[in-house]
């Protein structure tokens, strides 16, 4: 059971919910959904709530690898159209996000740079519809963003999801997707030429609020080490 710590900043009834709403996440009694319906609180400000002590976003330091390698297959072309549309215009269809996952980064809770830049995408990003409804039991353990990301990916089978978020990934693995996080991406694109510094990517990612557990970072950091000249 999570220990209740008091702080003199809240009122105690407070930081009792906060506790019971940390313990119940912790041993998957409560989805992100419910925590932050619990609490009164976006879904940007719930994984605030929840990452000062848990990390949400960690997985396996040797899937970074594996899945830079999965990209190399397919992705130098798509590379390219994604850095290079600012400049060019591209159809729409390279990349998809549901509708739950638009709302969730044009939210006033969100980072006032990604909501500058959700609201004008770039032309490689749709934001997609799901044709059908969102099995009952993604919902359960995760927020509508992700549960839809999933759906979708299923729907348009899709050549890979991007996600970070642990419990995310496992669902979309768990459904024989194939799983591909931002760490990966970056390092396939700094390998491709495309970004100098992958390290700087990473940065500017995290001054947004991108979060990743610290084990990830240093074995990503490792990792340009090891493919500099």
């Amino acid at each position: 059971m999570q220990t209740l710590v008091c702080d003199s900043d809240k009122d105690l009834p407070r930081q009792a919910l906060e506790a019971l709403a940390l313990d119940g996440y912790r041993e998957n009694r409560l989805t992100q959904k419910q925590v932050g319906e619990l609490l009164n609180l976006s879904r940007i400000q719930t994984e605030d709530f929840l990452a000062a002590d848990l990390d949400l976003y960690d997985y396996d330091p040797a899937e970074l690898s594996r899945e830079a390698e999965q990209l190399r297959e397919y992705m130098s072309d798509i590379f390219r159209t994604m850095w290079l549309s600012s400049r060019t215009a591209f159809p729409c269809g390279i990349s998809s996000i549901p509708n739950a996952a638009h709302m969730e980064l044009a939210h006033e809770s969100a980072p006032l740079e990604v909501r500058t830049r959700i609201a004008n995408p770039p032309s490689w990003l749709c934001v997609t519809p799901l044709i059908g409804t969102v099995d009952a039991s993604l919902t359960e353990v995760l927020d509508p963003g992700e549960s839809e990301a999933i759906e979708l990916a299923l729907e348009l089978q899709a050549d890979f999801i991007l996600i970070d978020e642990k419990k995310g990934r496992s669902e979309a693995d768990r459904r024989g997707l194939k799983v591909i996080g931002a760490l990966g991406l970056i390092m396939e694109a700094y390998k491709g030429g495309l970004t100098d510094d992958p390290r700087d990517v990473l940065s500017e990612l995290r001054g947004h609020g991108f979060r990743l557990s610290r084990r990830l970072i240093l074995e990503f950091e490792r990792l340009v080490r090891a493919s500099q000249p």
